[in-house]
């Protein structure tokens, strides 16, 4: 029996990366579902959100959604910005995954199993003025009717960066970063 003829050679084919080992695609989907599915933190647009992996595009691209804002996103070990998201495994984030190894932050080989697909952390939430700790940083979330300078903030405008020097009173909120 003769060879089948090959395909001849062309600039696309010659120089085209193709996807390593892809992910199984029962990993893919609604994490509320049965089954186990991996949870990402992605950037849907205007802000990090938790999400799904709805389909590997390539070896750390993926087509990512809350159900609402569906974007392809590299997988990532910085901070979640436009393009990027986020994979956490065993405490901590995956640069690279195939099959069956994931490789982490630190550069470990991990091999992984179904039990070992985590929600990444909740971002931490708003804690009212009253609540603040010495010498810990906050972001000033709402300022109501509180004065964050009293508590070390420069100004009581949202989004300001500061290291509280205690509680304050009032009903402003603040996150700790």
């Amino acid at each position: 029996m003769r060879n089948q003829p090959r395909s001849p050679r062309t600039a696309l084919n010659i120089w085209r990366k193709k996807m390593g080992r892809p992910l199984k695609k029962k990993f893919f989907g609604d994490p509320a579902d049965p089954g186990s599915q991996f949870t990402v933190t992605y950037w849907n647009g205007t802000a990090a959100v938790t999400g799904y992996i709805v389909k590997q595009k390539g070896s750390r691209r993926f087509l990512c959604t809350d159900d609402a804002n569906p974007a392809v996103c590299n997988l990532s070990t910085e901070a979640v910005t436009e393009g990027l998201m986020n994979l956490t495994m065993d405490g901590q984030l995956v640069k690279k995954i195939t099959g069956r190894i994931a490789i982490l932050a630190d550069d470990t080989r991990y091999a992984w199993i179904d039990s070992d697909v985590e929600a990444p952390p909740a971002p931490p939430s708003p804690i009212s003025i009253t609540a603040l700790v010495n010498g810990t940083e906050y972001t000033i979330t709402t300022a109501g009717d509180s004065d964050f300078t009293l508590v070390g903030a420069a100004d009581s405008i949202p989004g300001t960066v500061f290291t509280a020097s205690g509680p304050g009173t009032g009903t402003g909120t603040a996150t700790p970063t």
